[in-house]
């Protein structure tokens, strides 16, 4: 985690460096855990969207005034291919990147099926 001027941000970015925007703004009040949760899924991700030369957008993410905001699961793609098999309550579904993404970032509790040393690409470790 490093604590930065907005210059010193985007000057890296632009030379190629790839960081992360855990917070614009003072740090005292930020979700790390989110923060590093984000970090990880954004591996997996096929969607890069450049928001407001700050920030970049993945699929569970909208760019709305100057931040990456998250989507409702509801608001996820139906035709994306759903590679990630979670249980809500006590219901096993298969769902996208995008709807995992949302659900984390909205704090929706559940659980994947499978423990995550049995699948190394798996982006919850």
């Amino acid at each position: 985690m490093l604590n930065t001027s907005r210059c010193a941000y985007l000057a890296r970015r632009c030379v190629g460096q790839e960081l992360q925007l855990v917070k614009d703004g003072q740090c005292e009040d930020m979700d790390l855990l989110w923060a590093a949760e984000r970090a990880r899924l954004s591996t997996f991700s096929s969607k890069r969207e450049l928001c407001e030369f700050l920030d970049t957008c993945y699929e569970w993410e909208r760019c709305a005034e100057s931040r990456c905001r998250c989507l409702l699961p509801n608001q996820c793609p139906k035709g994306d291919a759903k590679d990630y098999c979670v249980v809500l309550g006590s219901v096993e579904r298969n769902v996208s990147l995008c709807m995992l993404g949302a659900m984390k970032c909205k704090k929706i509790n559940f659980r994947m099926c499978t423990a995550p040393e049995e699948n190394p690409q798996d982006p919850v470790q």
